[in-house]
């Protein structure tokens, strides 16, 4: 930054890092192995009792194909539930 002082505007310079949104619903959308992969999730997440009774095809068959960007983060979090679920508890269920 220091290096840029002067051509980069002041604003720039002292602005705080921020992250980056992860793309995963449009990777998941486009990437069949990935759809895959987040399918076997929300279907193990199914079997755990931690999701209702169709949310796991709504989520993937319909809100996720017309807003990837949005419903994105909602299955990477599932799915990152669930690979935490079977490295840590394999055999947790709800209300077991």
């Amino acid at each position: 930054k220091e290096a840029l002082r002067g051509f980069l505007p002041d604003a720039i310079l002292s602005k705080r890092k921020q992250g980056f949104g992860l793309p995963f619903g449009v990777w998941a959308v486009q990437h069949a192995g990935l759809r895959e992969a987040s399918r076997d999730c929300m279907h193990s997440l199914n079997q755990r009792g931690l999701l209702r009774a169709g949310f796991a095809e709504e989520l993937l068959n319909t809100v996720l194909p017309t807003q990837p960007g949005y419903y994105g983060e909602m299955l990477w979090i599932l799915s990152m539930l669930e690979y935490w679920l079977r490295a840590h508890r394999p055999d947790w269920k709800l209300g077991a």
